[in-house]
């Protein structure tokens, strides 16, 4: 799961019209992951990092 400013710089580099290799360039990120987050909204991405925290901290419950 990417970080809160890795999600936010795909969305930047988006919008200033850069392509979806270009980005994978510019983040050093596979050209798979930003598929992934290339048309994810905010909102989606922040519900999925809340998600994905709370399985982290119940698997350390064990």
């Amino acid at each position: 799961m990417l970080g809160t400013s890795q999600y936010k710089k795909i969305q930047k580099l988006k919008k200033i019209g850069l392509s979806k290799v270009k980005v994978s360039q510019q983040t050093n990120l596979s050209y798979k992951t930003i598929c992934d987050y290339w048309n994810m909204n905010e909102n989606y991405f922040i519900n999925k990092l809340k998600e994905h925290e709370f399985i982290l901290v119940d698997d350390f419950n064990y």
